[in-house]
């Protein structure tokens, strides 16, 4: 269900071009995205009858991209109700025992900023063949595109 809730978000939001302008999607979905100095990595609101993600900062840049696509999968999945907020953790305070709904916020973050068809695209092509290159390609962390790429079953292709 993740999956294919990304990849009808990227079909419709998505220019083709890497790596995927999350900011780009967000302002189509309607999403404010803001920059501010904040305690965690980022959360997701309503604010005055719009959605608005703010991330922090000081982060590094693929960091605030994950983060952002993070929110974006908590307002597409429909986890944030009525006058609530929230949360991505900062990255001091990750924990593997983050609960189902931050895990799927995970899965969507993923499936938007890596997705399948242009991962293989590019791994079958000779576009990129490691984890630094393919990292660099997508614009996302080293360690972000290792989880992707082993969920999806692509590691044996590297």
């Amino acid at each position: 269900m993740i999956e294919r809730k990304a990849a009808q978000i990227l079909s419709v939001y998505w220019d083709g071009k890497l790596p995927v302008d999350v900011h780009a999607i967000a302002s189509r979905m309607g999403i404010d995205v803001r920059c501010g100095a904040i305690d965690e990595s980022g959360r997701i609101e309503v604010r005055e009858g719009r959605p608005c993600i703010t991330v922090n900062c000081d982060e590094a840049r693929v960091r605030q991209r994950f983060t952002v696509a993070h929110e974006l999968g908590h307002w597409s999945l429909g986890h944030l109700q009525h006058g609530q907020r929230l949360f991505r953790d900062a990255p001091d305070s990750f924990t593997l025992a983050a609960g189902g709904q931050e895990r799927e916020a995970n899965a969507f973050a993923a499936a938007i900023l890596m997705p399948a068809d242009a991962l293989r695209y590019v791994m079958q092509n000779g576009v990129a063949d490691s984890l630094e290159s393919l990292a660099r390609l997508f614009e996302v962390s080293r360690a972000a595109m290792h989880w992707r790429v082993q969920n999806l079953g692509l590691f044996a292709n590297l």
